[in-house]
């Protein structure tokens, strides 16, 4: 905490609070899942703390600003920011919560196979009434009916354990929390134009901004020294250093290009793997309808069904986990342009 201090020296009383008290809520926390390694839970404020903030020293939010925190693990840098910048809204987001909506499919799945297994259970009672099975049948079809009750129950607790876990992991409270989910989410089509948002991301980057900085002031002081004299040695050094500082600008902006191109490649193939996830999951549905339609006419049985929903849920769970990868791979792309911290 005191490296804290040392390096911020403008905290409130409030802010000093709140960082104190990460130390013991990490801790307890540490011991229930784990949210940073138990082997460096001893350099908290050195190892994530501080190296979060080392974000506030290069850009100061302004108040009323919406900063997203994409793979947030456990609160870093998320958490300390919003610490440092109150008057910011902070989102976190973790690919954990996708444990979520996995929880909630098979919440939907097992109410589902409880639901068949219950009319199995009416229609095979209807037919021991008429003579057409045995008792047997009848014992079977309600221990099925039965297994997938405690199935659906499980699905239930499990459900409320994951939305839990998330909320502690992001120490939040669950009951005052809401988790926007993938179904929830309004997706944009990507538009973006590489070479436009290249320069743009040029432009906005503080470490390039600072390297033409350098730049700049070295080919300011070649000119003043040629007064000195072209052959001089003063002359010949500020030539060298301006030489140096042009170098190191140009190697960073074509980085800077590169990394930009890959973070759009990025998105590309979100995209495309999410079409394919869209038509995968559009035939497992219609496959579903057509053996639930088998079902009704006696065609297939209560366990062939019930592979098709799974297959059917298998497929939409890719397809939310698609989803979740494009939109993630969509604000990774803009943040990189409006920001550029990737790198």
């Amino acid at each position: 905490m005191e490296k804290i201090r040392k390096y911020f020296k403008k905290l409130t009383d409030t802010q000093i609070a709140q960082f104190e008290a990460l130390d013991a809520l990490y801790r307890d926390w540490n011991e229930k899942i784990n949210v940073i390694s138990r082997k460096d839970i001893d350099n908290l404020y050195e190892h994530h703390i501080l190296h979060s903030l080392a974000i506030a020293k290069i850009i100061e939010f302004t108040p009323g600003s919406k900063i997203l925190d994409v793979g947030t693990g456990g609160g870093f840098p998320g958490i300390p920011l919003a610490i440092m910048f109150p008057e910011c809204q902070f989102l976190l987001v973790d690919r954990t919560g996708k444990k979520i909506k996995v929880a909630e499919d098979i919440v939907e799945t097992s109410y589902s196979a409880f639901k068949l297994a219950s009319n199995n259970l009416t229609n095979v009672n209807l037919q021991f009434s008429l003579g057409m099975v045995s008792a047997l049948d009848v014992s079977n079809a309600t221990y099925a009916k039965n297994e997938a009750e405690a199935q659906y129950n499980k699905s239930v607790r499990d459900l409320d354990l994951a939305v839990k876990s998330f909320a502690a992991k992001l120490f939040v409270n669950s009951k005052n929390s809401k988790f926007v989910l993938t179904d929830e989410i309004v997706y944009e089509d990507f538009n973006a134009v590489l070479e436009t948002d290249t320069e743009k991301a040029i432009n906005n980057r503080l470490d390039l901004y600072q390297l033409k900085s350098v730049y700049l002031q070295a080919d300011r002081y070649t000119k003043v020294t040629i007064l000195v004299g072209p052959t001089s040695a003063q002359h010949s050094d500020a030539n060298q250093a301006k030489s140096t500082a042009e170098v190191n600008y140009n190697n960073a902006v074509t980085q800077t290009s590169l990394y930009i191109n890959s973070v759009y490649n990025s998105v590309l193939d979100a995209d495309d793997a999410l079409s394919l996830a869209g038509e995968n999951y559009s035939l497992r549905q219609k496959e579903y309808e057509i053996a639930t339609l088998q079902y009704d006419l006696g065609m297939i049985t209560n366990t062939q069904l019930v592979t098709y929903m799974n297959i059917a849920t298998s497929a939409k769970l890719n397809l939310d986990n698609a989803k979740l990868t494009y939109l993630l791979a969509m604000k990774k792309y803009n943040y990189e342009i409006e920001i550029g911290l990737g790198l």
